[in-house]
């Protein structure tokens, strides 16, 4: 199965073209890529990130180029997932509250543990280490490292240096009423 990839003017986010068939052509591409936008017609993974987690941070620099995940765009989509599951937390603390049912966390420490994450993700200097801080607050399991072998030494790196601070996430979320365990740090 082939697909075609391509950068869309307008926002430059990437645009993926699956074929009926299964197979894309030169002839599909001119029917469905803007004209004069350059497009790849691929068909290993290797081009695309591992997850669709950052679907709207992805980027793609041209041809023969792996999919990346845009960095700042990465921060954004972490940082509002990491303010969800906050939302969720600290109303799941004020229900209990108000309930009289014995809270398990109060809101401001749900809150300080976001502000923290959320800290750690706007400091990231890779998309993996902020889909990493992500997911461990966030209860989501722990992503795959990218495929390609230009992206995966960054991620690898940004990994080790934030090891620490997903062990502080988890301890700190494992009383948090909505937010399942996190899976283990990468060692």
């Amino acid at each position: 199965m082939s697909e075609i990839i391509f950068s869309r003017p307008e926002d430059r986010r990437v645009s993926v073209v699956h074929a009926c068939g299964g197979k894309c052509t030169d002839t599909l591409a001119a029917k469905t890529v803007p004209p004069g936008v350059e497009y790849q017609i691929i068909d290993s993974e290797i081009y695309y990130p591992v997850d669709n987690l950052f679907r709207n941070a992805w980027t793609w620099e041209g041809h023969n180029k792996p999919i990346r995940e845009d960095l700042d765009q990465s921060k954004t989509i972490a940082v509002e997932a990491v303010k969800q599951t906050t939302r969720d937390a600290v109303r799941k603390a004020a229900d209990d509250k108000f309930f009289d049912e014995a809270a398990v966390f109060d809101e401001d420490a749900i809150k300080q543990v976001c502000k923290d994450c959320m800290a750690e993700i706007e400091a990231a200097d890779d998309p993996y280490a902020a889909k990493l801080l992500m997911c461990a607050f966030c209860g989501l399991p722990e992503p795959e490292l990218p495929l390609d072998d230009r992206l995966r030494p960054a991620a690898e790196e940004a990994a080790k240096k934030i090891k620490k601070k997903l062990t502080e996430i988890a301890e700190a979320i494992k009383a948090f009423p909505t937010i399942e365990t996190m899976p283990a740090p990468i060692t």
